[in-house]
């Protein structure tokens, strides 16, 4: 048992052993992180670097089948960080690798839900400000919405840049740094990125402005490639990536607009 991390449970010698049946629950638990998590890493990082192109596809192993005797905490978990306004449903379903629906985005604060069909309704239960601003705006408010709008958009987009970089650059270790990255970045994160900044320049009425903001960015990934080495770049841009996108998104999107 200790040479392969196995729990004695799973060979039929625990409850013999004085162990009972909540230690063998523990044990279960135990198995999935210490056993088979780290070679359940391995795996999705060998299939996300040798199977997938996509940046934005990852794998993953479900392991509900073995944690399902967890499932009370994990659902008080999920009902605290919902309550808190840190998950939304969508979150939720994500990380129970559930589809998301349309509606599922918004956050909830306080002690007060309502029905998920209600939640579109004006007279909805409390909900966060950056939520309801672009609902009800205000001067304040709608700035704040839109900051926040700004941020998610650039958070998300910056680790898809980073993703990529890394992803291209191991599948490809003999080609040209700068070739190998841009290709893909035109290929395949321009499209992305004009799908990302939609919402917002819908908002805005600024759709004709995605192509130049989405260049922009692409120009900025391409000089900062042709100025210094790989390992330095990313190190930059997880230190700093956000913080670009932003500048570029307002600068091309508010501004103009």
């Amino acid at each position: 048992c200790r040479m392969f991390r196995v729990p004695p449970s799973m060979i039929a010698s625990a409850i013999e052993h004085g162990n009972t049946y909540a230690n063998v629950e523990q044990s279960d638990l135990n198995f999935v992180k210490h056993t088979m998590l780290p070679w359940i890493v391995r795996w999705e990082q060998a299939i996300k670097m040798s199977l997938l192109d996509d940046p934005q596809l990852y794998a993953t192993f479900v392991l509900e089948g073995l944690l399902r005797a967890d499932m009370k905490t994990r659902s008080d978990f999920y009902t605290a960080m919902f309550g808190m306004g840190v998950y939304t449903q969508n979150d939720i379903l994500s990380l129970e690798n559930r589809d998301s629906y349309e509606g599922g985005d918004r956050r909830f604060i306080g002690t007060q839900f309502i029905p998920i069909e209600s939640a579109g309704q004006k007279a909805a239960a409390p909900v966060t400000p950056a939520a309801i601003a672009l609902e009800h705006p205000t001067a304040e408010s709608s700035g704040e919405s839109l900051a926040a709008w700004t941020n998610d958009v650039a958070e998300r987009l910056a680790n898809a840049e980073i993703r990529l970089a890394e992803t291209e650059t191991a599948r490809h270790p003999d080609q040209d740094v700068y070739t190998c990255v841009m290709t893909a970045y035109d290929g395949r994160h321009r499209q992305y990125a004009t799908r990302a900044l939609q919402p917002i320049a819908s908002h805005l009425k600024a759709e004709s402005l995605i192509a130049a903001v989405v260049s922009e960015m692409a120009d900025s990934m391409a000089a900062g490639l042709l100025s210094d080495s790989l390992e330095n770049v990313l190190a930059e841009m997880k230190l700093g990536r956000q913080e670009t996108l932003i500048t570029i998104i307002t600068k091309g999107l508010f501004n103009a607009a």
